[in-house]
């Protein structure tokens, strides 16, 4: 038989608890062992890797597209909550007033989802974004900071 390549192995640490919770946490751990074609079941039970199970994906029912506003959140014991929100503007107070008075615009702020993140998927994030976010500079050119764009209104409140 033709030798095969070594399987990935999950090499993020296991989780930092105590007891029978942390043989639990390590036991339900997702794989990341990747499997190389078809093995013999003598392969397979002497291998001390385990074998990535198949893969499928669905989108939820409640799936929706939303245009990010801003988002809140921060660090916790357990990883990293960003709680994500839209804005929309509400003109019927503005449409309502006789003569039409802009000033009566109310700014909508709906809190859509909170995202946890465990510390491995933080740094997958991370780096996700980070070279998401150098892509995108070259093609279209360097993205302000908010306070270089605080800064420009400041100057030129018409821009």
């Amino acid at each position: 038989a033709g030798r095969m390549p070594p399987a990935a192995v999950d090499l993020r640490p296991a989780p930092r608890r105590s007891g029978a919770s942390a043989a639990v946490m390590r036991a339900a751990a997702p794989c990341t062992a990747l499997k190389y074609g078809p093995r013999s079941a003598a392969a397979v039970s002497a291998s001390p890797q385990p074998i990535m199970p198949e893969i499928k994906s669905d989108t939820s029912d409640s799936h929706r597209r939303i245009l990010v506003a801003g988002v809140f959140g921060g660090a916790r014991s357990y990883g990293l909550e960003v709680t994500v929100y839209s804005e929309r503007g509400d003109y019927e107070r503005v449409l309502e007033s006789q003569p039409l008075n802009p000033a009566r615009h109310i700014l909508r702020r709906t809190i859509e989802t909170t995202l946890v993140l465990d510390p491995m998927q933080m740094k997958s994030v991370h780096e996700w974004l980070g070279k998401s976010m150098a892509e995108y500079e070259r093609m279209f050119g360097k993205i302000p900071s908010p306070d270089e764009v605080r800064d420009r209104s400041m100057r030129d409140p018409m821009r």
